[in-house]
């Protein structure tokens, strides 16, 4: 359980990097002369979308997750994990790589919570 407290504080600040990067590509394009609403709303989506997963990364760090409410912490990481997977099959190379390992944290997360649980009948 240690192991996954370490992964999901990297992937936390691996998405709190990225969520930066997305905010920087959206001001250096509040500037463009020719921008269209689409391209100021992805980069919002991506930084939104990014700090979403930090926070999910950032509960499952918590040890007051193992013994809180797991059926929805499980179902958070589930969710998260499910487009990720989705983009393995439908991306091209370089999405399929960055799926692929954006799915690890939530994956072994919610294998641990649903191992815990069946550990625990009550």
């Amino acid at each position: 359980m240690r192991l996954l407290r370490i992964v999901n504080a990297f992937y936390a600040a691996l998405f709190l990097v990225m969520a930066l990067v997305a905010i920087t590509f959206l001001a250096g394009g509040l500037n463009d002369p020719v921008r269209s609403v689409a391209q100021v709303w992805v980069p919002a989506g991506w930084a939104l979308l990014f700090l979403l997963y930090a926070v999910l990364a950032f509960l499952n760090m918590r040890r007051a997750a193992a013994e809180g409410p797991t059926g929805r912490l499980l179902a958070l990481n589930v969710a998260a994990a499910v487009p990720m997977a989705a983009g393995l099959l439908a991306g091209e190379a370089a999405g399929r790589l960055l799926c692929g390992v954006a799915m690890l944290p939530f994956a072994l997360s919610a294998a641990m919570l649903l191992i815990r649980r069946r550990g625990n009948p009550a």
